[in-house]
């Protein structure tokens, strides 16, 4: 019923009962004054109902433009199919709440666009930057380096004294040395990307390089029946990537193993070498627990990247070598931990 109805209602049974009133009171005053007293009360009960029914609903339209404001988008106002004003206004703020809110869904997935673009951004400004290093490292530094192990040969072939003999041997040494410790680090700045290969096909193709840029055995063997996530993927062979450099920097490694099984309840991803081994773990053995210090800027990313996939990597030495094992869980699809678009490598 209308507000305008209602209020014409009651202003006519008003009207009404006043005229009649008047008429019957000539003869029976008594009597009509006690009527009269009893209508009134009955009026104003009626006015109650009626009114405590309005600010009821008004109430509602109230605490939803309270919670409006603080952001409740997703609050509605209940419909009493009165067909009036008051059902209209709810009806009108209930359709503006909802244009908020999908207005506001639409904000959100924008800057988060927004977010991976610029994520991306900063990612190719940085490989980009990183290849412009390798590139002038390679052609400068190497060539130099190279250079210098060539003419250190060479003197040592001339040389007739001992004492200069022992020194021009340490020069070379130390110029293959550091052509050494530089190929490794052109390998952290220009990372080969997946570009669309799988986790297999990249490290076998990363593996070979390797292989014949150092004259080294490589081995690999992977026993996984899908395919994995994308991003953990990406993760996986920055690990390999890191490990691999730390076997031919660190450990002098000559053979290098790495192996990928898929389990029922997890993923087992391991790189083994047959060098020394990393010095840092024999003095500071690393378990579950540890956080690795920022020192060690190479052994910190792997176990982060290990931890952003929920994941765990441990260190394990051996006789003779090295083997880094990361271990990650299987969830079922869909619990969000695997789901692609939940992380931007």
């Amino acid at each position: 019923m209308r507000l305008t109805t209602t209020f014409v209602s009651v202003s006519v049974f008003t009207a009404v009962l006043g005229f009649t009133l008047g008429d019957l009171s000539e003869h029976h005053a008594d009597f009509m004054s006690l009527l009269f007293i009893a209508l009134i009360v009955l009026s104003l009960m009626l006015s109650y109902l009626f009114a405590r029914g309005y600010r009821i609903r008004m109430g509602d339209i109230e605490e939803a433009a309270i919670l409006l404001a603080v952001g409740r988008l997703q609050h509605r106002i209940q419909i009493f199919n009165q067909q009036d004003e008051i059902d209209r206004l709810a009806i009108a703020f209930n359709r503006m709440s909802e244009i908020l809110q999908q207005q506001v869904s639409q904000l959100q997935t924008l800057v988060a666009e927004n977010q991976q673009l610029l994520k991306k951004a900063e990612l190719a400004a940085a490989d980009a930057e990183r290849q412009r290093l390798a590139r002038e490292l390679h052609d400068s530094v190497s060539q130099q380096l190279f250079s210098l192990s060539l003419l250190a040969e060479s003197a040592l072939v001339e040389a007739k004294h001992d004492a200069l003999k022992s020194l021009l041997q340490q020069m070379a040494d130390l110029a293959r040395q550091t052509q050494r410790e530089l190929r490794s680090l052109l390998l952290h700045l220009r990372p080969l990307p997946l570009a669309n290969q799988s986790l297999e096909e990249a490290a076998e193709q990363f593996l070979d390089s390797v292989s014949k840029r150092h004259h080294i055995q490589v081995h690999q063997s992977f026993h996984v029946h899908g395919s994995m996530p994308e991003w953990m993927e990406q993760e996986l062979f920055r690990i390999l990537q890191e490990a691999v450099s730390n076997a031919l920097k660190h450990a002098d490694a000559t053979e290098i193993r790495v192996q990928c099984i898929e389990q029922e309840a997890a993923y087992t991803f391991s790189i083994s070498d047959n060098g020394n081994g990393l010095p840092f773990l024999a003095l500071n053995p690393i378990d579950e627990s540890t956080k690795i210090s920022a020192d060690h800027y190479g052994l910190l990313s792997m176990q982060e990247r290990a931890e952003r996939m929920g994941g765990r990597i441990d260190w394990i030495e051996q006789q003779p070598g090295l083997t880094v094992q990361v271990t990650i869980p299987r969830l079922p699809k869909g619990d969000g931990a695997y789901d692609d678009k939940n992380l931007d490598c």
